[in-house]
């Protein structure tokens, strides 16, 4: 599905897919659901691998964005959390500027792998189906509990431990950053 104001040539198969320039691209068709710690990062980082799968740009124009999504939005190359976060501040086109251009009939997936929808409010899910391509796909990961509980604590005591190593090294109001 191409997007509006988005070049109408046939995909021939060898034309390479541009970055996200502005122009409306098409919204997600695969959206990978889940919970932190779930494995959502871990089958994103594969599904990329493949030339026909594209990421969202979570760099272009974010200098323009509000602050609160800037903050919230966008954290991870592969998680646009538009659903979750941005339906307040941002309008659907600003979400599918996060994807470039697709010709029409090209085998290209678009992936937002957000794992707080799979949280979403009953209206919000409605809104989502509404707005998102008929044949668009959730898939979503989920983990047996204590496992996932396990990695948490584990990543939760590796950032505890490295704030607690930087903080003892940087006496307060110091500025830790460097000139590189």
């Amino acid at each position: 599905m191409a997007g509006e104001g988005c070049p109408r040539r046939v995909w021939n198969g060898s034309q390479r897919i541009e970055p996200a320039s502005g122009a409306l691209g098409p919204p997600p068709s695969l959206l990978l659901i889940g919970t932190r710690k779930g494995g959502t990062t871990s089958m994103s980082t594969q599904l990329m691998l493949h030339t026909h799968v594209i990421a969202p740009d979570c760099t272009y124009d974010r200098r323009s964005w509000p602050a609160s999504a800037s903050a919230t939005m966008c954290v991870w190359n592969k998680e646009v959390r538009y659903f979750s976060r941005g339906l307040r501040s941002l309008d659907f086109c600003w979400y599918r500027r996060r994807y470039p251009c697709v010709p029409e009939g090209a085998p290209h997936i678009t992936l937002d792998a957000s794992p707080d929808y799979l949280v979403l409010s009953l209206p919000t899910i409605h809104l989502m189906k509404q707005s998102l391509a008929p044949r668009a796909r959730l898939v979503a990961m989920l983990r047996n509990p204590a496992d996932r509980f396990y990695s948490a604590f584990n990543m939760g005591w590796s950032e505890m431990t490295h704030r607690t190593r930087v903080s003892k090294h940087v006496s307060p109001g110091t500025s830790i950053a460097t000139n590189a």
